[in-house]
């Protein structure tokens, strides 16, 4: 087992009792409750959470402390650590949505979860010609890209 892993695994042992806290979104119309989010899998969304408001408390602190020299690299240093946090967040999100998958059988049905731990299937969209805009950014001293913005990503979790 990876030693990330085993500091994961830890956390969740560990997990103070106010987390996890539950969602707070209620059953929309056209969402169909197709289960409820195992006891186990909890941990793993307070796991994310609690990430989550370590890095934002991190952040907090530094604005209320900071001084103005802001060259002193501090700050980078701060903003890395909170980003770090954030990411293994995220990563035990994946964790929490593919177990969560995996465990109520759901394959690649979109879902997500709402208040009370359930689990909702979420209606089926229309799928919509991605729109696609193509940027060049040039002058000012700004070397010539371009880029590609995608306005149609899916915004269902997991």
């Amino acid at each position: 087992m990876t030693e990330w892993l085993k500091l994961i695994l830890g956390r969740i042992d560990a997990l103070p009792s106010e987390y996890p806290r539950e969602v707070s979104d209620e059953i929309q119309e056209g969402e169909e409750v197709i289960g409820e989010v195992p006891e186990a899998l909890r941990r793993f969304w307070g796991v994310g959470q609690q990430l989550h408001d370590e890095a934002d408390k991190l952040l907090r602190e530094h604005g209320e402390k900071r001084s103005e020299d802001l060259r002193s690299g501090e700050c980078d240093d701060v903003h890395a650590q909170a980003a770090w946090l954030n990411i293994q967040a995220l990563e035990v999100g994946d964790i929490y949505w593919t177990s969560l998958r995996h465990e109520l059988s759901l394959g690649a049905k979109e879902i997500d979860h709402r208040k009370g731990w359930k689990i909702v299937s979420l209606p089926k969209r229309k799928l919509t010609m991605p729109m696609v805009t193509i940027i060049e950014v040039t002058g000012m001293g700004f070397p010539q890209a371009l880029g590609v913005l995608n306005a149609s990503r899916p915004q269902s979790r997991g």
